[in-house]
């Protein structure tokens, strides 16, 4: 990051940390830049959530593991730990209740390029929540939550 040490009073990751490579580099980084007694907040997906739910859904039908598991809400307070004297997590409790198959399916077709699931047939996929769909509607499970990480020293 750059910018001098002991700058920021506040430091925000917004659903960011997963997609970053060296999460030590960065915690790191970030620990630097903040005053002590500053405050580093990151939100995060869970492991849970909805994509590794999908990919569930269609397993028969490929053989992936759509969920990034380089920072998430099981391993973040580990990470986080290392750098930051206090760390708390706070959970978001949710779902997504989805109540039309073309959304469902075009959301999945959007993974095409970065996963098999969005390369399948349509007529697969929309099979497969067919079945999954009860009264009209298929619940998915959300996994988010943030990270309170406090720099006291």
């Amino acid at each position: 990051i750059s910018f001098e040490n002991e700058t920021f009073d506040i430091v925000i990751a917004n659903m960011l940390l997963h997609h970053v490579n060296d999460i030590p580099k960065a915690l790191s980084e970030v620990n630097r830049v903040l005053k002590t007694g500053g405050i580093f907040y990151c939100a995060t997906f869970g492991e849970n959530g909805v994509v590794n739910y999908l990919a569930s859904l269609f397993k028969d039908e490929v053989n992936q593991d759509l969920e990034n598991r380089t920072f998430t809400l099981q391993n973040g307070k580990r990470y986080l730990s290392r750098y930051f004297n206090s760390v708390d997590t706070l959970l978001y409790d949710d779902e997504l209740q989805v109540t039309s198959i073309d959304d469902l399916v075009k959301y999945i077709q959007s993974f095409k390029g970065i996963s098999e699931i969005g390369s399948l047939e349509e007529e697969i996929i929309r099979k497969r929540l067919e079945s999954e769909f009860n009264n009209g509607m298929l619940i998915i499970p959300k996994e988010y939550g943030m990270f309170i990480a406090r720099k006291e020293s």
